[in-house]
């Protein structure tokens, strides 16, 4: 949300910790005009960096969002489904818009699901209060993607078992989930592993812009946010985003809730390929592919990352 030079920034950040590729996340301003314009800064600074991560696209999270389950977001900036702020934002994306994430049941949102799926961008049910009847519709409407399961949607009950559920035992959606240890407990994130099979999790980090700068005091969407011991806050105890690094979601599903290796590294390489339809490019070591690829230790640290044939980044001969 910083602009271009927050950016390259991040990208050349990401391949520390064994990220090829991402998805830049932007969140809704206070109007439609105003997030668009994000938008287009954001399109026009998403250039390939050789020493950087690949920006894939844009990830929108918001602004058609349920002001109910606003997680650490301005549920203000919060809009009604419209297709016409659709799109304003999807003219000024160019086509770079990957993924929305959007609450469904809404009124017009099923619209909005259609809309996005006609033009080849993911819908992802997330921020969302929906029933299980309703995510199942809007899953039969197009929705094939789940914003950091668990968290910003009702609960699992097993007489009201809501959106969870219905993600649980779909095989038409991939979820995404923030293992950092914060947002998911680790039983959790092992119930949904065994669901929904590592094929059709995707790690994501959720991060924020303290990640990996430590403890301290910082800011986020305009209101301060603590970070104290691996955990954000607002003031009011609200998580707000992660500040976990990639690598570190890796080694915690495989060391902390005892996920195979295997398993773990298709939910950090294919997985998310293919929940965003690109899998034709990345996610898998094969001819045609691009030659992205991390080099890990017996420790699970990362070594070495290379992206599209060039090293982006090495700690082989490091002492």
């Amino acid at each position: 949300m910083d602009g271009a030079s927050a950016i390259e920034r991040i990208s050349r950040f990401l391949p520390r910790h064994g990220v090829t590729s991402w998805l830049p996340t932007l969140t809704p301003r206070a109007s439609i005009s105003e997030t668009a314009e994000v938008v287009r800064d954001s399109v026009t600074s998403a250039r390939h960096d050789p020493a950087g991560a690949n920006v894939l696209g844009l990830h929108l999270e918001g602004p058609f969002l349920n002001p109910k389950r606003p997680g650490a977001l301005r549920a203000e900036w919060f809009r009604s489904p419209s297709l016409e702020d659709l799109g304003v934002l999807l003219a000024a994306g160019n086509g770079r818009i990957r993924l929305m994430t959007l609450a469904p049941e809404l009124s017009g949102g099923l619209d909005l699901v259609r809309a996005l799926t006609a033009n080849r961008v993911v819908a992802s049910i997330g921020h969302t209060d929906a029933s299980a009847r309703e995510a199942t519709v809007a899953i039969g409407a197009g929705v094939s993607h789940a914003t950091h399961t668990f968290n910003a949607m009702p609960g699992f009950h097993h007489r009201d078992p809501g959106v969870v559920g219905v993600v649980l035992s779909s095989d038409a959606v991939w979820s995404e989930l923030i293992a950092d240890g914060v947002h998911v407990d680790a039983l959790a994130m092992e119930l949904l592993v065994r669901s929904k099979g590592a094929g059709r999790v995707a790690l994501i980090t959720d991060a924020v812009a303290p990640a990996g700068l430590g403890d301290g005091t910082y800011e986020f969407e305009g209101r301060p946010i603590e970070v104290r011991g691996g955990r954000a806050t607002l003031a009011d105890g609200t998580i707000a985003g992660s500040v976990s690094t990639f690598d570190n979601n890796l080694r915690r599903v495989v060391q902390g809730c005892g996920v195979p290796l295997q398993q773990a590294l298709l939910m950090a390489s294919s997985a998310p390929a293919r929940s965003i339809g690109l899998d034709d490019r990345k996610g898998t070591l094969a001819v045609g592919r691009d030659a992205d690829l991390v080099v890990l230790d017996q420790d699970l640290r990362v070594r070495l990352t290379m992206i599209q044939g060039q090293i982006a980044h090495d700690t082989r001969d490091d002492s």
